[in-house]
């Protein structure tokens, strides 16, 4: 199913959807590799993304 975003996509925000949308999709979907949380934590650094944003 394609849901709506929350809150308007833009080039500023549009990494911040995608992880959101991963971490509400979770239990839902199928990850083939060994550390999910990890790999996340990782792109956050790797992306120089800032976890305050989501709170």
């Amino acid at each position: 199913m394609i849901r709506r975003a929350k809150l308007p996509v833009n080039n500023e925000n549009y990494l911040y959807q995608q992880i959101i949308d991963i971490i509400e999709n979770k239990d839902r979907t199928y990850v083939e590799i060994d550390n999910p949380a990890q790999r996340l934590r990782d792109a956050f650094n790797e992306d120089e993304l800032d976890f305050a944003v989501l709170h």
